[in-house]
This record gives structure tokens, C-alpha cells and sequence, in this order.
């Protein structure tokens, strides 16, 4: 008798807490959509004013940067963190979802769309390592590739946030225009 009681208490706190994480995706979707509309108006306004044109006499000794974005930072699951390049959100997200559920964060190495960018040896490939630019994962033992795209990067964070149990939608990066 106590037993179902104790089960019908923890299936409700459990059906509560899904209505309650559904309300907080809805709201994330809302806000994230007043950005998107918030960032179209800004650059339409930016758009308005005259471009600054760049003195003759001074020469460009590299070549210019292309058009993109770069990135400030990033929220996962909810919470913002500070990064300001890829290879940081990488590093960042790997090392909180290893704090998060270690176990299941394990099975990078052995995952077949991540197994080559994970290894939990340090070395260089130069060295006889697995990776070309490790970098450790925390505390964790792991390493991870990080000479890698922005695309790459972020489908490595995705999949991984797959691996604990996370949706695509726990995950924002932030960027700004260059």
C-alpha cells in the first residue's frame, strides 16, 4: 500500500515537472524568436547608416576577413557561458556534460560519429597521439580534437548533448557579426 502511494507521489512530481520543463521550451522558443526579430531590425537599421569608407593611404597587410559571424558565448540548458571561439564552446560544453553525467558522456570514445575526435590520449598525432590539436576535457581524462570548423565543432556538441540525454534545443551559441 505504501509502495503505490509512493509511486502515484513520485509519478506525479514527474508528470508536474514534465508540464513544467514543456512551459520553460515554450517560453525558450518565444524568447529565442524575439532575438532572432530584435537581431533583423538592428541590421536593418544597420543597413540604414553610410558604411565608413577606409583611408586610401593605408594599405591592408592581411587579407580581409569573410563575412560571418563569430561567437560570444552560449546557453545549455538555460544557463549562459562566455566563450568568444568555437574551439572554446567545444572545450566548455564537453567538460560540463562530463560534469553533468560522466558515464554517459563516455561513450564519445567509443560512439561512432565521435570516436575520431575523442581519445583519452594526450599526445599529439605528431607524437604518436590520436589527434592532431588535443585538448583535455576537464578532469575527465578525455580529450578532444579542436583543430575543427564552427560547423564541426557544433555538431560534435550536439552529438555529444545526445549521448547524456539532451535535446538540440538545450544548446544556443551566440555570435555576433564580424
Amino acid at each position: 500500500m505504501v509502495r503505490q502511494e509512493t509511486e502515484r507521489a513520485i509519478r506525479e512530481e514527474i508528470a508536474y515537472l514534465n508540464e513544467r520543463r514543456e512551459r520553460s521550451r515554450r517560453q525558450r522558443q518565444r524568447l529565442d524568436e524575439q532575438i532572432a526579430s530584435l537581431d533583423r531590425q538592428i541590421k536593418q537599421l544597420e543597413s540604414v547608416l553610410p558604411q565608413q569608407a577606409a583611408s586610401p593611404s593605408i594599405e591592408r597587410k592581411r587579407a580581409p576577413r569573410r563575412p560571418g559571424r563569430r561567437p560570444t558565448g552560449y546557453r545549455l540548458m538555460g544557463t549562459h557561458y562566455s566563450a568568444s571561439t568555437f574551439k572554446g564552446i567545444l572545450v566548455s560544453v564537453c567538460t560540463t556534460l562530463h560534469d553533468l553525467a560522466p558515464t554517459d558522456f563516455r561513450q564519445v570514445l567509443t560512439d561512432e560519429s565521435t570516436r575520431r575526435y575523442f581519445s583519452e590520449d594526450y599526445r599529439e598525432r605528431e607524437s604518436g597521439g590520436e589527434l592532431r590539436k588535443p585538448d583535455s576535457i576537464g578532469n575527465s581524462g578525455i580529450y578532444v580534437e579542436t583543430n575543427l570548423n564552427s560547423d564541426l565543432a557544433r555538431h560534435l556538441c550536439k552529438t555529444a548533448m545526445g549521448l547524456v540525454g539532451l535535446e538540440d534545443s538545450d544548446f544556443v551559441i551566440e555570435t555576433v557579426e564580424r
